[in-house]
């Protein structure tokens, strides 16, 4: 019977990397490395997450994925983090943005109620969009207006 150790380098050796840190995952002691192997292992076996910071889980290659492990990491923890806190602890959600959002999935990216009459809460005033795009357009016309007058004396 092998021990979990040869089995490791037997999968690393054959480069199957998702089986070699599967098994380096459930090690108890794994020091400094620890967070790095458990990340990878979440990674190898979250694919959106890789489609989440801009990479093709379908596309990596053993060889590469030995080569670039760190890398890859590294770019996953740079990710940019919800600005979300907790009421009752005043920490920061540490989950990772929705590109495009300052949240994450959790607090509320890519939500929200629709815009104009769809919205059962909606009332026309002055901050309806279409309210903005007068008043802009006429600040518009104005500036030129007065560029106009100050051109003709």
């Amino acid at each position: 019977m092998q021990t979990k150790l040869e089995q490791l380098k037997a999968a690393w050796a054959s480069c199957d990397t998702a089986e070699a840190l599967r098994i380096a995952a459930r090690f108890p002691r794994l020091g400094e490395a620890g967070p790095a192997i458990q990340r990878a292992h979440q990674a190898q076996w979250n694919p959106a997450f890789y489609r989440q910071i801009g990479r093709d889980p379908g596309g990596r290659h053993p060889k590469k994925l030995e080569a670039n492990l760190m890398n890859r990491l590294k770019q996953a923890d740079l990710a940019p983090r919800c600005s979300a806190t907790s009421k009752r602890t005043g920490c920061p959600c540490r989950a990772p943005a929705v590109k495009g959002w300052k949240v994450c999935r959790f607090h509320g990216a890519k939500s929200g109620a629709p815009k104009g009459k769809a919205n059962g809460a909606w009332q026309g005033g002055r901050w309806a969009a279409d309210a903005a795009a007068d008043r802009r357009a006429l600040g518009d016309l104005m500036r030129a207006s007065r560029a106009m007058m100050k051109r003709l004396g």
